[in-house]
């Protein structure tokens, strides 16, 4: 009988499957993260611009060049700071992962604010048609009266949210000065001058709450930390990766994120190294 040709086993040949299950930090990493982040000072932030899903993806494509090219990146002859460690290089996955949880805690922490800026919009409009009947009325009833005039024109000074606030304020006090005249008025002003009196404490809550509360703020700084940490690292990767593989294929795993657009004719071009000027603009303090 003719000897069976050996066969590689089917174990040996296959690749390992990649692990797909979700990356999450300790307890442990996650406060050093947070205590590294709380460390930098507020000038040094950066403004997290916005994309969060696609700059993710994006650094961590870079991030997974660098794993793979780190015995050669960690020999760059870096000048007048550290060079970079094997530790650094892994590090960027833990830097990654907390801004993409604090980003999430921002956007939940805004979630109430912007209920209420939903919900002040929609009784500011309620309140400027109110404050329209009012007027109206009120220019006649100060036709001859120079003071109530004075009054009339205060209140049709200036604009913005706080000087509505105002506004409804200013005529809800009239509007009790003069409800005698306002009760002889046939075009629905008694009944706007009542309305306008219940919305006044409500359109005052709704302002201060349509501002960032001191969470929101808090979680904004963290977000902004730790986008400030990823292009910390990445910078430094992409300087390395240039050293080494300037004009190489490689280059092209340590492009600066750039906004997708459309595919093109040449799908080989790398996309416009736009990331480096977005990344210099500091954080504008809370």
């Amino acid at each position: 009988m003719a000897a069976k040709t050996p066969t590689r086993s089917r174990s040996s040949s296959r690749k390992p499957a990649p692990d797909t299950s979700p990356y999450a930090l300790t307890p442990q990493r996650h406060g050093q993260l947070i205590e590294e982040a709380a460390k930098l000072p507020d000038d040094a932030l950066l403004l997290f611009p916005g994309r969060l899903d696609q700059r993710v993806v994006w650094a961590s494509k870079i991030r997974l060049a660098a794993e793979r090219d780190a015995a050669e990146l960690v020999k760059t002859p870096f000048h007048g700071e550290p060079g970079l460690t094997h530790e650094e290089i892994l590090a960027q996955r833990d830097q990654i992962e907390l801004l993409r949880t604090a980003e999430s805690r921002f956007q939940a922490a805004r979630k109430g604010q912007e209920s209420a800026i939903a919900s002040f919009e929609k009784a500011a409009a309620e309140a400027t048609e109110h404050k329209e009947t009012l007027l109206r009325a009120f220019d006649l009833r100060f036709r001859n009266n120079p003071e109530g005039q004075k009054r009339l024109s205060e209140i049709r000074a200036g604009q913005g949210d706080a000087d509505l606030v105002q506004d409804v304020s200013d005529l809800v006090l009239l509007a009790s000065e003069e409800k005698a005249y306002l009760a002889k008025c046939p075009r629905g002003e008694a009944a706007a001058a009542e309305r306008m009196r219940a919305l006044s404490p409500q359109l005052a809550q709704l302002l201060a709450a349509k501002g960032m509360t001191e969470e929101a703020q808090q979680a904004r700084r963290l977000r902004d930390a730790a986008y400030t940490l990823v292009m910390r690292t990445e910078r430094r990767l992409r300087a390395a990766a240039d050293y080494w593989y300037r004009g190489t294929d490689k280059a092209k795993d340590y492009a600066a994120f750039s906004t997708p657009t459309a595919r093109s004719a040449d799908e080989s071009t790398p996309p416009p190294a736009d990331d480096d000027a977005a990344a210099a603009q500091p954080a504008a303090a809370p």
